[in-house]
């Protein structure tokens, strides 16, 4: 452009995505037709909605926003990389006036994710379009790391750099003050979830000339302070500091969705969420899979509640009375969620990810029998298998993952695992195996935590959650790698659940927690109220009930006289969307015995409720049961996921 004039208003033809149309004085900045063209009218929104509050563009009711960062919260397969890697682009080749808008763009995201981008930035962007190929580093030693970040900011042509976070909070020093680095693209951004900081974010915040964007499909995952957090790292001084905001937001809202709460507390809940939905919305755009369902073939997820088997119950029980005996809660917690997916239990180091597998023999399959939901998920793989499916079962603990595959290879079933231990530039190289491959690979089994983000599997087209977590976002992210863009097939999720056990407890918690993400991202208003007083009840196995979930909400609902009959197979397989399950579970005795009941999950979602229980006597500094490799989340407290 030189030394021109811009024109008097960005403008240009009307088919063209001109990000500051209308503006006076400014060349217009020119999404490339050759990128638009793959845009589906919810990136196309989310591209603008980043520039505009970028640049400033952004309007409220006050008049313009200050430039600021923001937060693509769009869910796990609307194309957040897309919209990110448009915007990179089109900030990095054009400006308002004589130079680019953004001289130099980092990427920062989980180890495990950077050959993905670097796959996404070739496939989108190849090596012209942000001036070369982007810089990746991470896979060489530290001075070699430490050279190349130098050079990336010394370098003028280099333009993208793309590095883990933990790469990033080793060398920042390198790139502090480095001239031109003006943006910076957290993915996974609910890392930086921590009111408190952490070293991560303050590493980020060094980079004080750039603006942030964060990308993440679970702005809120446990609790309001974790949305405080964020808005508070792309775009400081919007809300109160955090002492007010628990005051004037949390205290409110939480108060409004116990049982006990009255009208006036209700009406108060409901008015501080429309108003920190309001202020949050100005920075945050949070989209669901709604916007594409038309993209995309059906997704159907089901709960399937199966009965612990007798050596199951006898361990349960005997751990219990253990517990009344004075026993530490938290491990106690984590032999219950072990027993649960593994009749022979689990180590404590399993939750990591990163315990020694145990050698595969024969009797794994005696294994898989002796535990209910292995026995269940067995019997219906085996309908799946004859049928030409191919599935990805997830799992919390390494114990699970090795009690699944040595079933599977008695049954001479191929399958492929990623797990905690797997090398990162390994893993591309799996999921790529198993989408090329046929039958030969009927499943791949995932760590939640290890490959729960950053990997697509379209070619499976169902999905076993074998265990809960006390999170929903790691068990939505592992759902969304089988249900998105590429996916041909109908998609049906099997999520399997322990019944009368700390699993529904776990799953409870994770029907909250949704719901009070929901309140304060979309409307304002919460149908799920969970009282903490039975939260108590956790410490139990209820070996009486067909569903202690469903009785509970239907309880809170003031329905608990419906329980017994809706809890009924002859009331609910029939309602059943999965006609492969359905039959099943009607022609096999063992099956009707072992599953107590099943339902789409939209059952759960559409009922009222009441909180799940709570830990008691569980310190808050409790660590994590964060599972699968990638640095696990040693130091969380339990109340965290509660």
């Amino acid at each position: 452009r030189g030394g021109k004039n811009p024109p008097a208003v960005a403008d240009g033809p009307e088919d063209e995505m001109i990000l500051n149309r209308g503006d006076a004085n400014a060349f217009p900045v020119k999404v490339e037709r050759q990128l638009q063209m793959h845009l589906r009218p919810h990136q196309v929104e989310g591209v603008q909605f980043m520039f505009d509050r970028l640049m400033g563009r952004a309007q409220t009711e006050e008049g313009r926003m200050a430039p600021s960062g923001c937060v693509l919260a769009h869910e796990m397969g609307l194309g957040k990389s897309l919209q990110s890697l448009v915007l990179i682009q089109t900030l990095l080749r054009t400006g308002l006036h004589s130079r680019p808008l953004v001289q130099k763009a980092l990427i920062v995201c989980p180890a495990s994710l950077c050959d993905n981008w670097r796959a996404e930035c070739s496939k989108w962007l190849g090596c012209s379009r942000v001036g070369g190929a982007p810089i990746v580093v991470g896979h060489g030693s530290s001075r070699e790391t430490a050279a190349t970040l130098r050079d990336f900011a010394s370098c003028v042509p280099q333009r993208l750099l793309i590095l883990s976070y933990e790469t990033l909070q080793r060398h920042v020093e390198v790139l502090v003050g480095a001239p031109g680095i003006e943006l910076i693209v957290c993915d996974e951004g609910h890392r930086l979830k921590n009111a408190a900081g952490n070293k991560t974010s303050e590493a980020l915040r060094r980079l004080e000339r750039a603006k942030r964007i964060i990308l993440t499909g679970t702005p809120v995952q446990n609790n309001l302070e974790e949305m405080w957090a964020l808005c508070d790292f792309v775009a400081p001084g919007l809300l109160c500091p955090l002492s007010r905001f628990r005051t004037i937001f949390i205290h409110p809202i939480e108060a409004g969705r116990q049982p006990s709460a009255n009208a006036e507390q209700r009406s108060l809940s409901e008015a501080r969420s429309v108003q920190l939905k309001a202020i949050t919305s100005q920075i945050i755009l949070h989209r669901d899979g709604s916007v594409q369902a038309k993209f995309l073939p059906p997704r159907h997820e089901m709960v399937i509640f199966c009965r612990p088997s007798e050596a199951q119950r006898t361990r349960y029980e005997r751990t219990l009375a253990e517990h009344r005996a004075g026993s530490d809660a938290l491990p106690i917690i984590t032999q219950l969620r072990g027993l649960c997916s593994c009749s022979s239990g689990v180590s404590g180091d399993d939750e990591d990810g990163l315990a020694p597998q145990a050698p595969l023999v024969p009797a794994e399959t005696d294994e898989a029998e002796k535990t209910g939901k292995a026995a269940v998920l067995m019997r219906l793989l085996r309908h799946a298998h004859d049928a030409g499916d191919k599935v990805v079962i997830a799992a919390q603990f390494q114990r699970s993952l090795d009690l699944l595959q040595g079933a599977f290879r008695a049954r001479g079933w191929g399958c492929v695992r990623l797990d905690g231990k797997t090398p990162t530039d390994k893993r591309q190289q799996l999921v790529d195996s198993f989408n090329r491959s046929g039958a030969e690979q009927f499943a791949f089994l995932l760590s939640t935590r290890a490959g729960g983000t950053g990997f697509n599997l379209p070619a499976a087209n169902r999905m076993v959650l074998y265990d809960c977590d006390w999170n929903p976002a790691p068990d939505n992210q592992a759902m969304a790698r089988v249900h998105r863009p590429g996916q041909l097939r109908e998609v049906r999720i099997w999520r399997m659940v322990t019944t009368g056990s700390i699993e529904e407890k776990m799953l409870q918690r994770q029907l909250f927690k949704r719901d009070m993400a929901m309140q304060v991202l979309q409307n304002g208003k919460s149908d799920h109220q969970f009282a903490n007083k039975d939260l108590k009840r956790l410490f139990q196995l209820d070996q009486r009930t067909r569903c202690a979930t469903l009785g509970l909400l239907l309880h809170s609902a003031g329905r608990a006289a419906d329980t017994a009959k809706l809890t009924e197979p002859e009331d609910w397989l029939p309602l059943l969307p999965d006609p492969l399950l359905r039959s099943s579970v009607q022609q096999e005795a063992s099956l009707l015995a072992a599953v107590s009941y099943a339902c789409d999950v939209k059952v759960l979602y559409s009922l009222h409720g009441s909180e799940p229980p709570e830990l008691d006597g569980v310190s808050e500094g409790a660590s994590s049961p964060a599972s699968g490799g990638g640095g696990g989340g040693g130091g969380v407290g339990v109340r965290e996921h509660l």
